[in-house]
């Protein structure tokens, strides 16, 4: 497979006329694309010679992409098979070697839209939910959307608008950056919000594989013989992730009172431990050499209903259940008691994901993206195998091996979190059933 960089220009002056098709740029030497979660953009790079430019020349590219913004599109294309994409974004620098001939683009994510285009202030309807306010504000820049979570309170209600800002039906009071303003719904709704490969914007809970139906990736590593993996490390911070208390405490602006909200994670040998339940280790594919040489390999037996986090009660009830658990305390300015709950279950589970973290290689054909979910198996560590983990950032690199010596391929480095613990104690859409709401079509590829 092949990279395509597929370039249009959008004129700035509404009268200018458009160019009749995009071009297309077919010859790439190397490429490198980042992409992740966290409320930073994607962005790529690619090399290429002067000669290879779409508009024919250095000359006319230079005369084309001063006109308007131009955006690009990057996909891999093998003949006789659909055309996977993985990048959409806006051209930002174009870097000219004239001794060698080389041209170097940078690009950023359609991301890039929304980071530079502010909000002005502005009121919505009383009755305006997140979701459908989130929708307003990206379209009103272009950016496509993919699909928003339905954001709903402790009683199932949808959230309006006004829950995050101070009571009121303003978004803002001075212009702030679109990308911000989304970027703080989704942390403190316990979401995630990035760009897809194919450039919409998706906004909604971190394992994004399970909300569309798609199938679960089964990744096998080995040391010897096949493997899917190319490289494959693990951390684990059991001391700050393994079992913890979240609180975040505020003044509720309606009255001044102070409120708390708070949530624990509780993992699954502690719970084990609490309930008294019997902690019987269960052998996993362990080879007869492993038998023979005394190294059973053993999984400590999960139970969907202990483990996980929970939310919406106090601190002394978590203590009286589970024990004198590490407290992390976060205080915040004019929130209710909803948002304090919905901010402490949000920081819960982003440090409860990263309590076993996944890092590693593969072939560039898994064609890993943000929010993809698997399953490995082969590891031999107890708290990996059999576990599901979603990736939360991913560098994919494509060279050619013509420029300095460097040895072909197509590549992509990855990390990857646990994927989000279950939630217990408090009713809405917080948990499993979270509804999204979709705008175009779905798969790995929106």
């Amino acid at each position: 497979m092949n990279p395509v960089a597929t370039f249009s220009t959008q004129p700035y002056a509404p009268s200018a006329p458009k160019a009749a098709a995009p071009s297309r740029l077919d010859r790439i030497q190397s490429l490198r694309i980042s992409a992740g979660m966290l409320g930073t953009l994607g962005g790529a790079t690619l090399v290429t010679e002067a000669s290879s430019l779409p508009y024919g020349s250095l000359a006319a590219f230079v005369y084309e992409i001063s006109r308007g913004i131009e955006t690009v599109t990057i996909a891999m294309e093998a003949p006789g098979a659909a055309s996977i994409p993985m990048f959409s974004g806006v051209l930002d620098e174009v870097e000219t070697n004239l001794g060698t001939g080389r041209v170097t683009m940078h690009m950023r994510d359609l991301g890039a839209a929304l980071q530079e285009r502010s909000v002005e202030p502005r009121a919505f309807a009383p009755d305006t939910t997140v979701e459908d306010a989130i929708f307003d504000i990206t379209e009103a820049t272009g950016v496509p959307v993919a699909a928003v979570a339905a954001i709903q309170d402790s009683n199932g209600q949808p959230l309006k608008v006004g829950t995050f800002y101070k009571g009121h039906n303003y978004f803002v009071s001075q212009p702030e950056p679109a990308w911000g303003i989304l970027h703080h719904l989704a942390r403190k709704t316990h979401n995630v919000v990035y760009i897809t490969p194919g450039g919409a914007l998706y906004f909604g809970p971190r394992n994004r594989y399970l909300e569309i139906g798609a199938t679960i990736r089964q990744l096998t590593w080995s040391a010897s013989g096949y493997s899917d993996f190319l490289a494959l490390g693990l951390t684990h911070i059991p001391f700050r992730h393994g079992a913890f208390i979240q609180t975040v405490g505020s003044h509720d602006r309606k009255n001044g009172t102070q409120c708390q909200g708070a949530a624990a994670y509780i993992n699954p040998s502690l719970s084990l431990d609490v309930s008294g339940g019997p902690l019987i280790a269960e052998p996993i594919k362990e080879t007869a050499a492993q038998l023979a040489a005394g190294q059973l390999v053993v999984a400590v037996p999960k139970y969907a209903n202990l483990p996980g986090i929970y939310a919406g009660i106090t601190v002394p009830e978590i203590v009286a259940a589970s024990g004198n658990l590490p407290v992390y305390a976060t205080d915040a300015a004019s929130m209710s008691p909803d948002e304090c709950t919905l901010d402490a279950l949000s920081r819960a589970q982003e440090t409860a994901a990263q309590e076993i973290t996944l890092s590693g290689e593969v072939l560039g054909t898994q064609f890993l993206t943000p929010g993809t979910a698997f399953v490995v198996s082969g590891t031999g560590h107890p708290l990996v195998d059999g576990e599901m983990f979603v990736v939360v950032h991913v560098e994919t690199e494509f060279d050619v091996g013509s420029l300095d010596g460097i040895v072909p391929g197509f590549t992509q480095s990855f990390e990857a979190w646990r994927s989000d613990r279950q939630v217990s104690g408090i009713e809405g859409g917080f948990g499993e059933g979270l509804k999204l709401k979709w705008n175009g079509g779905t798969g790995v590829g929106v």
